[in-house]
């Protein structure tokens, strides 16, 4: 085997490999710390939105809780099963719950601190607005551009 740079025997102990199905211990892909970290929160976030569920309260707060949970656990999903897969749709449900992120911490931070001011009610329904502009952007082929995932970091973190 001229140019290969591997030894022929090298070169058909990866044929073997390759002919039998098996995957050879290198192919396997390398899956960093982020990864279970995703699953991990997600798991947790469920749980503590099934527990506040299960108590039955049906006030604003927990009501409230529960959804900023709910979408802490959909982009901590979306995220996992971008990493595990590369999965480009994994990417979008992450950037959509991303969306979400702002409104719900601020209708859930309005009610826990019991802040009934114009200036909240009016910030929450902006947030609303500009989530709901923004979708579309997250739903087009632009998605993946530098110059989108930096104005929703900056969005949602300006938010926040």
């Amino acid at each position: 085997m001229i140019g290969t740079g591997r030894a022929p025997r090298q070169q058909a102990s990866k044929v073997r490999h390759l002919l039998s199905g098996k995957r050879a211990p290198h192919d396997v892909k390398a899956m960093d710390i982020q990864t279970p970290s995703y699953l991990l929160s997600a798991i947790v976030c469920l749980a503590i939105a099934i527990g506040i569920q299960i108590r039955g309260r049906r006030s604003s707060i927990p009501a409230y809780f529960v959804v900023l949970t709910a979408v802490l656990v959909v982009w901590n999903l979306g995220n996992f099963v971008h990493s595990v897969g590369e999965a480009p749709l994994g990417y979008r449900v992450s950037l959509l719950a991303a969306l979400a992120i702002p409104w719900a911490a601020l209708r859930f931070f309005q009610t826990f601190l019991a802040e009934a001011s114009k200036l909240a009610a009016t910030a929450s329904n902006v947030t609303a607005i500009v989530s709901l502009l923004l979708t579309p952007f997250v739903l087009s082929p632009l998605y993946d551009s530098f110059g989108i995932a930096l104005f929703l970091l900056i969005y949602v973190f300006g938010v926040l």
